[in-house]
């Protein structure tokens, strides 16, 4: 059997190398220089499934808390990444764009208003909906309970993909 190791990493800052950084090079690499993030980490990367449990959560640029499921950080030869995002009762994402990945948001619980493009509606447990690359978007938790929503980006999520259009950092 492969040894496992957990390891919380803070990315290529002040030049150290970790054992997180060894698996990512040439993968994606930038995409842990942003925030902390702590990954089961097989010996071979072969391992195709990851308890929820196993992932810390982050604060991602649009302001939402994350919880990274499958990226190929974890899984080699994963495509794509799947998170879980959670947005709090009267919270509201930022506005943003992805410049070059499209995702799908599945409301697995909660009420929330959508904001796509130049459009608005209303989604709840159930719904899917399609972001292509460079539609803006933001989502409003309009209910009572956490706004829970599975996220599936394609090409895997990168902080250095997105880009605030509201009141954020990337305007100034």
């Amino acid at each position: 059997p492969s040894l496992t190791w957990y390891v919380s990493i803070r990315g290529c800052q002040g030049g150290r190398k970790s054992l997180m950084q060894r698996y990512c090079i040439g993968k994606s690499d930038l995409l842990l220089r942003f925030f902390w993030i702590r990954y089961p980490v097989s010996d071979n990367l072969s391992v195709m499934k990851i308890s929820i449990n196993d992932s810390e959560p982050y604060i991602t640029k649009d302001g939402s808390l994350i919880i990274e499921l499958i990226h190929p950080c974890i899984h080699a030869g994963a495509k794509m990444s799947l998170a879980m995002a959670t947005v709090e009762p009267g919270s509201t994402t930022v506005l943003h764009i992805h410049a070059g990945t499209q995702e799908i948001y599945h409301i697995l619980e909660g009420y929330g208003r959508m904001t796509l493009g130049g459009e608005r509606f209303e989604v709840n447990s159930g719904d899917s909906i399609l972001i292509l690359a460079g539609t803006p978007h933001c989502i409003e938790n309009i209910g009572l309970n956490p706004l829970k929503i599975l996220c599936c980006c394609n090409p895997p999520y990168d902080h250095q993909d997105t880009l605030i259009m509201q009141g954020g950092e990337d305007e100034k």
